[in-house]
C-alpha cells in the first residue's frame, strides 16, 4: 500500500496536468491547485508541500515541491509557443540539483489540462525517453491512449465505451513487444464535466472481480466532500471531516493496513480562483441587452445607444472563444453550457451569462 501511494504522488505530481481529461465550458472552481500541505500525524508539521502558478490564461507558469521543508523538485523555463509549451524538471538532493530533464507538452485546442502530447526527453534535451499520445472526440473524451518508453509501445488504453457518464476501456502492458497483461477499467464522471470521476474500478482478469475501486462525493459546487479507495474489496485509504473556508479545503487522511488504521495525517489545498469572477459588469449608463437566453444559434446584442464596441464570449475557463463587433452571432456551432458574454459600449461595458442549449 505504501509503495502504491508514493508512485500514484510522484506521477501527478511531476506532471504538469494531473488528470487529461477536459472541462471545456466549465469553471475552473475546485480543479486548479494551487498549494496543497501534508501535515504530519501532529496536524501542524508540514511534511510535504506544492505550490503552483498560473498566468491569467489559466497556464501553469511555476511548480515546486518540498519534504520536510527542503525543496526536492521544481518546474522551469517554461515556454509556451501556441498550444505546446516546453520546460525542465529539475530534481534536488541534498539541496543540490541531481537531475535536470526536458518536457514538452501540446495541449487539446479549448482548455489547457487536456494533453494531445506529452514528451519527456532524456538528458541530451534531444532523444525523446517517453512519449505518451491521448486521441480525444469533439465532446473531450478521451477515445484512445498509448504510452511509449524509448520508443517501444509499453501501455495503451483502447476499446473505450461510453454508457451516458459511464466509460469502460481495456488497458494493455506490453513487455518485449508483446502483452504482457490486459486489464478492465470502467471510470463514471460527475454530470457537469469530464473532469470529475467520481467511481473508477478496476478489474481482475475474469473482467468481473474488483481489484480496485475509487469512489468520491462532490457537492453542487464541485468540491469534494468524500473520498475512498478499496483494494480487493478492503478500505485501504479514505478522507473525511472536510473543512472548508474560501478556496481552502482541510480534511483528514485515514490509510489502512490488514483493516486497521495505522496512520491519519491533515491535507490542505488551496485553490486558484475562478476565472469567471475576473470578468465582472462595469457600472456604467450601458444599455445593451442580451437575447435570447437560454439560446440555440442566433444570439442577439441590442444596444439603445447603437454604440456596441465589441462582443467577447468567455467559456467558463475564462478562455474567450469569440471576439467580434456583430450584434447578430451565430453560436450553433458552440458546444451546450454556459457562456460569458461581454459587451463594451461607449457608455460602459454589459456582462451576463448566456446558456447554450
Amino acid at each position: 500500500m505504501k509503495k502504491m501511494i508514493f508512485t500514484m504522488a510522484v506521477t501527478a505530481a511531476m506532471s504538469l496536468t494531473h488528470v487529461a481529461s477536459t472541462f471545456a465550458n466549465q469553471s475552473l472552481d475546485w480543479i486548479q491547485m494551487t498549494r496543497q500541505i501534508e501535515y504530519a500525524e501532529d496536524g501542524v508539521t508540514e511534511t510535504y508541500r506544492i505550490e503552483t502558478d498560473y498566468d491569467n490564461d489559466g497556464r501553469q507558469t511555476g511548480y515546486r515541491q518540498y519534504q520536510n521543508g527542503t525543496l526536492f523538485g521544481q518546474y522551469r523555463d517554461l515556454q509556451y509557443n501556441g498550444r505546446t509549451v516546453t520546460y525542465w524538471i529539475d530534481f534536488y538532493s541534498e539541496g543540490n540539483i541531481s537531475s535536470s530533464t526536458k518536457h514538452q507538452i501540446t495541449y487539446h485546442d479549448n482548455n489547457w489540462m487536456q494533453q494531445r502530447l506529452y514528451i519527456r526527453y532524456a538528458a541530451d534535451g534531444v532523444t525523446e525517453a517517453s512519449r505518451s499520445e491521448n486521441d480525444i472526440d469533439n465532446e473531450g473524451r478521451i477515445t484512445g491512449y498509448k504510452f511509449y518508453s524509448n520508443g517501444t509501445l509499453s501501455t495503451q488504453r483502447r476499446d473505450y465505451q461510453y454508457n451516458g457518464r459511464t466509460v469502460t476501456y481495456w488497458n494493455d502492458q506490453y513487455s518485449g513487444g508483446n502483452i504482457s497483461s490486459s486489464t478492465k477499467y470502467q471510470i463514471t464522471y460527475s454530470d457537469n464535466n469530464w473532469m470529475q470521476g467520481t467511481l473508477t474500478i478496476e478489474y481482475a482478469e475474469d473482467d468481473v472481480t474488483e481489484t480496485y475501486r475509487s469512489e468520491i462525493d462532490y457537492d453542487n459546487d464541485g468540491r469534494e466532500t468524500g473520498y475512498k479507495v478499496y483494494q480487493n474489496g478492503t478500505l485501504v485509504q479514505q478522507r473525511r471531516d472536510y473543512q472548508y473556508n474560501g478556496r481552502t479545503i482541510t480534511c483528514w487522511v485515514d490509510s489502512y493496513w490488514g483493516g486497521n488504521l495505522f496512520s491519519s495525517t491533515k491535507l490542505e489545498r488551496v485553490y486558484s480562483t475562478a476565472y469567471v469572477t475576473d470578468i465582472a459588469q462595469t457600472p456604467s449608463a450601458a444599455q445593451a441587452t442580451i437575447y435570447s437566453n437560454p439560446a440555440t444559434g442566433i444570439l442577439q446584442i441590442e444596444d439603445k445607444n447603437l454604440d456596441v464596441q465589441q462582443v467577447s464570449i468567455f467559456n467558463l475557463s475564462g478562455v474567450e472563444v469569440l471576439n467580434t463587433k456583430n450584434t447578430t452571432i451565430d453560436i450553433s456551432y458552440f458546444s451546450a453550457g454556459m457562456y460569458i458574454v461581454r459587451v463594451a459600449t461607449g457608455k460602459g461595458v454589459v456582462t451576463e451569462k448566456v446558456v447554450k442549449y
